[in-house]
């Protein structure tokens, strides 16, 4: 039998975590040899939902045995169940820890209690609670929900050198990968039309192409087109903080090797804005020339999950070469879990 922490344990999370609960279940019943009821009813009590409420700590409350207003619950490496608390009394947040399966809840029970000072510390730092570990999806969530406002925190933008990465829904997207480098004359002064609608569009339709005629887009053209296509598509973006170029810096940067079969994950990460012109191939036609002089990436939903069912194992590489861009790089996965989850492209650049 397989336990929790187990590296199959991990495969099993990184397919539930990310919105593939039907493989994670298969994978579960292949492993151990359980029907599908049986399956299905163990993973969803060893992975509830990071935003509901456990039953045996909704007793706990009921019974008085505990007090406070319920903020997240998620399991740790060993499967127990992790409960925090902002309590009314006392210490302002408290992380109860139940054992694991369901057995008498009235007894080997721990509690860590710790001010919002040292919670915030235990997320930047990646480091849990003693005995309330927890996964790299659950700590970028916990980070997401926890996340505190940054003073003038950069915002994200394809004008600037910083890093930005941007979530974009599918369905409109694809609109956009059917254009050609060349367009009508109509098809253009309809793209000038719609542009005209972004903020920056007085100083955007300098030097763009007239539109008599068929026009073969030049780099300005194609730079329009990219940010009026990211203004149309764009569900959500991160700008990173803690460097100018994330993911130069991390190409440039040194550390153990990756394990060859994570090597295809690595490659799309770093992918994501591809300063080594490797993907250069994927953007659509009419992004050739920006792609050639601009650094630029872009991952389609089927690379995304490559990426997000390796997190377990690209993160921690990512933390030894680049230590102070853990929360840069946890709202980037979240980002791409997201992606992985609906099926939307993500594109970085810096």
């Amino acid at each position: 039998m397989i336990q929790p922490g187990d590296a199959q344990w991990i495969e099993i999370e990184a397919l539930w975590r990310t919105g593939s609960p039907i493989a994670a279940i298969k994978r579960y019943r292949e492993i151990t040899g359980f029907g599908l009821a049986q399956a299905k009813s163990e993973l969803e009590a060893r992975f509830s939902p990071l935003s509901a409420l456990p039953a045996p700590a909704a007793a706990l409350l009921q019974s008085g045995q505990a007090s406070g207003s319920f903020c997240a619950a998620w399991t740790n490496s060993t499967g127990d169940q992790c409960v925090l608390l902002r309590q009314s009394s006392g210490a302002p947040l408290a992380i109860y820890v139940f054992p694991w399966p369901v057995g008498n809840w009235s007894h080997q029970l721990n509690v860590v209690q710790f001010d919002d000072r040292q919670w915030l510390a235990h997320l930047e730092s990646g480091a849990a609670p003693y005995g309330a570990d927890w996964s790299p999806q659950t700590l970028a969530m916990l980070r997401q929900r926890f996340a505190q406002p940054v003073a003038n925190a950069p915002k994200p933008s394809l004008a600037s050198n910083r890093t930005s990465v941007f979530r974009l829904d599918q369905r409109r997207f694809e609109h956009w990968l059917g254009l050609s480098d060349r367009v009508s004359g109509a098809q253009w002064q309809t793209l000038i039309a719609r542009g005209e609608n972004l903020d920056d569009w007085p100083e955007l339709r300098n030097g763009l192409s007239d539109g008599t005629g068929d026009v073969r887009l030049s780099s300005v053209d194609e730079r329009f087109c990219l940010r009026l296509c990211v203004h149309e598509c764009k569900v959500e973006s991160h700008a990173v903080a803690r460097c100018d170029q994330y993911f130069r810096d991390l190409a440039a940067s040194s550390g153990a090797p990756i394990a060859a079969e994570f090597d295809a994950a690595w490659r799309l990460w770093l992918g994501i804005v591809d300063h080594d012109a490797r993907r250069r191939s994927a953007l659509p036609a009419w992004l050739a020339l920006t792609g050639k002089h601009s650094p630029l990436g872009l991952l389609h939903s089927g690379e995304v999950r490559i990426v997000t069912y390796a997190r377990a194992s690209l993160e921690p590489a990512i933390a030894q070469r680049m230590p102070d861009a853990a929360a840069d790089t946890a709202a980037i996965f979240a980002l791409l879990e997201r992606a992985a989850v609906l099926g939307d492209y993500v594109l970085g650049c810096e």
